[in-house]
């Protein structure tokens, strides 16, 4: 059991999310009731289910348009909306007529975040866990009533080779103090939830590229108000896929052209996982 254990952590560790829960899955099935609780409290074993399970989840809603209602358009961008009382759940879609590596940097680098996401105060990373995995600190810069607000997440890159795209699952990790080894600090002050969420970069040609997101949060207000949700549907989408278009425009010489260069065995790693042959 022990080596079974240390070649599904070790997949883990790689990335290799979908082989780890193969062997996961033949793994429990070997065990005993006891032996499957000792496994069951492993952290890796509950990542690995909860990513995958995620995965699907936000593969559904990237295969349905039927039920978004569209909010705003401009040029290649599209936004839609779902919303009630108690949560706001986003989607933007973004045809960008860009090489797909600046895409995968200004996702790939976190320090640089804070240099052009409009509502970001800062970010920082927490730690790398794995080949595709950050931890995440986000500090936000919101419009009032919502303000001194943070968030702690976990965002991983899954390859979907027959679509050449990456899946990048993100998701709230502020109910634990320690995740995968790493401390996760207190908030100090209101912690948004980011129930789930998801950027899926797809690589349509040598300068064609997509861009998907989607994103429930729940900001833990007693009542969201209507400005809130107009301000993420109608311009905080918005906002955040056009500077993604400004930033892939100014790639070339770019601090993320640089940390390419300084880096390119993980940006070459990520171009095979997604089943691409294009040069770094």
């Amino acid at each position: 059991m022990e080596a079974k254990v240390e070649e599904i952590k070790q997949l883990f560790r790689d990335d290799y999310l979908i082989q780890a829960h193969k062997k996961l899955t033949e793994l429990e099935a070997e065990l005993t009731d006891e032996e499957k609780l000792s496994l069951a409290e492993m952290s890796e074993a509950r990542v690995i289910k909860d990513d995958l399970q995620m995965a699907n989840l936000l593969l559904e809603h990237l295969s349905d348009l039927e039920s978004w209602e569209p909010v705003a358009q401009e040029e290649d961008i599209v936004t839609f909306s779902k919303s009630t009382q108690s949560e706001v759940i986003v989607r933007g879609e973004m045809l960008l007529h860009q090489p797909i590596t600046p895409l995968l940097a200004l996702f790939s680098e976190c320090d640089l975040l804070k240099n052009w996401v409009p509502i970001l105060k800062d970010a920082k990373c927490l730690g790398q866990p794995s080949i595709f995995r950050r931890i995440i600190h986000y500090f936000f810069d919101l419009p009032w009533p919502v303000t001194n607000r943070d968030m702690v997440v976990s965002a991983v890159g899954v390859p979907i080779p027959e679509n050449n795209s990456t899946l990048m699952i993100i998701r709230s990790i502020d109910q634990y103090t320690n995740f995968l080894g790493i401390n996760i600090p207190a908030p100090e002050g209101i912690r948004i939830t980011m129930d789930y969420a998801c950027l899926n970069v797809t690589y349509l040609g040598p300068n064609e590229s997509q861009i998907s997101l989607i994103a429930r949060c729940n900001p833990h207000m007693a009542l969201i108000p209507t400005v809130l949700v107009n301000y993420v549907t109608k311009h905080g989408i918005l906002y955040f896929l056009q500077s993604v278009r400004e930033q892939c425009e100014k790639y070339e010489g770019s601090l993320h052209q640089q940390s390419v260069k300084a880096n390119p065995a993980y940006y070459e790693e990520v171009v095979k996982r997604i089943n691409i042959d294009i040069l770094i």
